[in-house]
């Protein structure tokens, strides 16, 4: 992610602020290599944050570069549900989520280059960014509503007195 948001900001001249929200065991090395590329005034590192909600409101678009897959991220579903646009690496749980182009834009994990060619793409483009929110908005609606679990509960339920 660092090597793409530097790709971003020195390479496409993009105006931008990226924050990185979460902790873990390679959040000091990652403050430190981020230090090292001269981006301290372009990418902050927030560590964890339980208010993530108001993060996902006030951002332009949604990264997520997960090299091991997320399952079902929350992060990507509450992107989701607030109609914004997701750039995620192409994970197990990921995949699931977002349709390539249609619901979310998913890269090849590590392919920072494709990260960055795909945050300015949707950085640059305002409608882009809310056609691909307002498509993901629907197609979480249709997959998680309640409405939606309680029809495949019950098909499945169909589904095995039947067989």
């Amino acid at each position: 992610f660092i090597n793409a948001a530097e790709c971003c900001i020195k390479n496409f001249d993009l105006d931008i602020t990226f924050l990185s929200i979460g902790s873990g065991r390679l959040l000091d090395q990652n403050i430190k290599y981020n230090n090292s590329k001269g981006l301290q005034n372009n990418l902050y590192f927030l560590g964890h944050k339980s208010n993530v909600e108001s993060y996902i409101k006030n951002s332009d678009l949604i990264v997520l570069t997960s090299n091991n897959g997320e399952g079902l991220s929350n992060v990507i579903m509450e992107s989701m549900a607030l109609k914004k646009a997701v750039i995620a690496t192409e994970c197990p749980g990921t995949k699931e989520l977002l349709t390539n182009n249609k619901t979310g834009i998913l890269v090849k994990k590590k392919d920072f280059n494709a990260i960055a060619e795909k945050i300015k793409t949707l950085y640059s483009s305002e409608s882009t960014k809310k056609i691909i929110g307002g498509r993901a908005f629907i197609a979480l609606e249709k997959k998680f509503s309640v409405n939606s679990m309680i029809e495949n509960f019950c098909a499945i339920i169909k589904k095995i007195q039947n067989s």
